[in-house]
C-alpha cells in the first residue's frame, strides 16, 4: 500500500514543515497514533522532511539515502528498547554529525521501552545537543511515561483520508462491498481497513452483528446467538474491533451525522441511549482485556452477551 500518498497531505506532517520553514524545529516530537502502521510510516516521513531541503519531496538524495537506510545521521528503532540502547543512543547524541546538519534518532513504538530505557533517555530528549532531534512514535501512551511525554511536543495523527484510504484499498483488493465498508469503517485506520477488507467474512460479520444488537431482548436468546460466534480468540477480538465500530457510528448518527445510518444503523441508534453507548464502550474494553489477559473466548462471549443485555436494561 502506497502510505506515501495517504499520509503526506497530515496535518501533523504540515506541522513539523511548518516549524522547520520557521526555524523552531522542536529538540523532540512525539506522534501519537492508534494506529501502528501509519505511526510508523509516519515518523519516517517525519525525519525525510527534516533532512530533505524540500521538506519531504521523496526523490533528491537526501530522502533517497534515508528510504536506502544510507543516511548516517538517522538512527530507526522499531523494536523494543532496553537500557543498554538507551544507553548507546545517549552516547551516541553527544557526537557530532555526519553532515554537520541535524541527527535524528526515530523511536518507534515507544510504548514498548521499559522503565529503564525511558528514565535513561529522558534527560537527553529534554536537553539535547544543539541539531539532535527525537522522534517518537506512541500507539499507547499509557505505557509512556509523563515525563518522557511532556518533554515533547504532541503531534496528533488524525487518520488518513477515507477517499484516497478507498482508492488504496481498492487498487490492492479490489472494489467489492467488503472493501467499501472496510474504508467507510475504519475512521482512517489503515492497519484495522486492510485487516477489514483482507478479511472476506468482515460484512457477513458487520451484518451479523448488527443484527444480534437489534434482536436480542431477553437472557434466554443468549445461547441462541452465541451459535452464531466462533469461539476462538481471534474471531472474539475481531468481533469486538468491529463492534467498536458499530458504537461509533451510532455515536455519529445520534449526534446528526445521517449518512452513517446505513446498513441498520440507524434502527439500531434508536434502541441505544448515549449512557448505553459509553456502557457498551466499556463492556467491549473490558472484554478485550480478558481476552488479550488469555481468559477464555466461551467465558468472554457470555460475558458480552449478557453484560450488552444488561447495558440496554439499566440505560434505557
Amino acid at each position: 500500500m502506497d502510505y506515501r500518498a495517504l499520509l503526506h497531505g497530515s496535518s501533523v506532517l504540515d506541522i513539523v514543515r511548518r516549524d522547520k520553514a520557521a526555524g523552531t524545529l522542536s529538540h523532540a516530537y512525539a506522534v501519537f497514533a492508534d494506529d501502528a502502521d501509519c505511526c510508523k510510516e509516519i515518523t519516517y516521513l517525519i525525519a525525510e522532511a527534516i533532512v530533505c531541503p524540500d521538506a519531504g519531496c521523496g526523490k533528491c538524495i537526501a530522502c533517497t539515502m534515508l528510504q536506502d537506510g544510507c543516511n548516517g545521521d538517522v538512527r530507526i528503532y522499531d523494536e523494543a528498547l532496553g537500557a543498554a540502547a538507551a544507553d548507546k543512543i545517549v552516547e551516541d547524541a553527544l557526537m557530532y554529525s555526519v553532515s554537520g546538519g541535524n541527527k535524528i534518532y526515530v523511536i518507534n513504538n515507544a510504548e514498548t521501552m521499559n522503565a529503564a530505557a525511558q528514565n535513561k533517555l529522558l534527560k537527553t530528549i529534554e536537553e539535547p545537543e544543539d541539531n539532535v532531534i527525537f522522534v517518537l512514535g506512541i500507539t499507547k501512551p499509557a505505557a509512556v511515561a509523563e515525563t518522557l511525554k511532556s518533554r515533547c511536543k504532541k503531534l496528533y495523527f488524525e487518520g488518513a483520508d477515507s477517499d484516497l484510504l478507498l482508492e488504496q484499498l481498492i487498487e490492492e483488493y479490489a472494489d467489492t462491498d467488503g472493501v467499501r465498508r472496510a474504508a467507510a469503517f475504519c475512521d482512517g485506520n489503515v492497519g484495522r481497513a486492510r485487516a477489514m477488507a483482507g478479511d472476506a467474512a468482515f460484512a457477513a460479520d458487520t451484518d451479523m452483528l448488527i443484527a444480534l444488537l437489534g434482536d436480542m431482548q431477553k437472557s434466554s436468546q443468549v445461547c441462541q446467538e452465541e451459535k452464531s460466534l466462533k469461539k476462538d480468540k481471534d474471531s472474539m477480538l475481531g468481533y469486538i474491533d468491529i463492534l467498536e465500530i458499530i458504537l461509533r457510528l451510532m455515536s455519529q448518527y445520534k449526534r446528526g451525522d445521517k449518512s452513517c445510518g446505513q446498513g441498520g444503523i440507524a434502527a439500531l441508534s434508536a434502541k441505544f441511549t448515549d449512557a448505553a453507548l459509553a456502557a457498551t464502550e466499556y463492556l467491549l474494553n473490558d472484554c478485550r482485556r480478558r481476552l488479550e489477559s488469555n481468559c477464555s473466548p466461551v467465558s468472554v462471549a457470555d460475558t458480552l452477551l449478557f453484560g450488552i443485555l444488561e447495558v440496554q436494561y439499566k440505560c434505557r
